[in-house]
């Protein structure tokens, strides 16, 4: 069984990335479809927040720190509405992909943030 090691400020932008893709994925109303996009662009933008204060600044990107920690978001964005208006099957897989990249980078992230080095084992002697 897979836990998710959450803490209390990551579990906020994560409740409002799951309402807002929620709401897009299963309103017809263009009023929904927008508050659902809303929703899930707070908390992206919450997420991103967040993510300040664990970058220290010594590590060099080639990308933008906002657009680096927007990408999955995006990405999985991108697969949702991909499969929303999908009109031909053929449609769907590259949704899927999309979908599942966004949700592996996500994955990624959190694994590399909870990582803790070990301190080494003390030999006997």
């Amino acid at each position: 069984m897979l836990i998710l090691k959450l803490s209390r400020r990551e579990a906020a932008p994560l409740l409002c990335l799951g309402c807002g893709l929620l709401l897009m994925g299963v309103s017809e109303q263009a009023r929904l479809l927008l508050a659902g996009l809303s929703v899930y662009l707070v908390g992206g933008l919450v997420w991103y927040q967040l993510s300040q204060p664990r970058n220290d600044g010594k590590r060099k990107q080639a990308w933008p720190l906002w657009l680096y920690e927007s990408r999955p978001f995006v990405m999985i964005l991108l697969g949702l509405l991909m499969l929303r208006e999908a009109t031909h099957p053929l449609f769907l897989l590259p949704a899927l992909f999309w979908v599942l990249l966004g949700g592996h980078q996500l994955w990624l992230r959190h694994q590399h943030r909870f990582w803790r080095r070990r301190a080494p084992a003390l030999r006997a002697l």
